[in-house]
């Protein structure tokens, strides 16, 4: 390879890391938060899971049994009810007095 193509090789390289580091930059706070609540969700699970089975492995109460694992399935359904349900603030930068300000979509 001749030089021009190997400095062109060596600067396109480089601005590709380069894109490629400023996205991951970008999205980096929202991927950890993400990991956040999925490692929540993981846990609150399992904690769940642990109690329903530890429950109803030695109960034969239908009551105790009905109980244990319906409210678990009752609060979750509220939660994504409330999720599905819920409107999306968009924020946008500039304008307005305030510099800052809530859009609701």
């Amino acid at each position: 390879m001749s030089n021009g193509v190997v400095v062109l090789v060596v600067a396109v390289t480089a601005l590709a890391g380069w894109v490629l580091w400023w996205a991951f930059r970008a999205v980096w706070s929202e991927l950890r938060r993400m990991a956040g609540i999925a490692l929540a969700a993981v846990v609150s699970a399992a904690l769940i899971t642990a109690v329903q089975w530890a429950v109803v492995s030695r109960m034969s109460d239908p009551i105790v049994v009905g109980l244990v694992l319906g409210l678990p399935a009752l609060l979750a359904g509220a939660s994504v009810g409330r999720v599905l349900e819920s409107t999306t603030w968009i924020r946008i930068s500039g304008g307005g007095r305030h510099g800052r300000r809530g859009v609701r979509r």
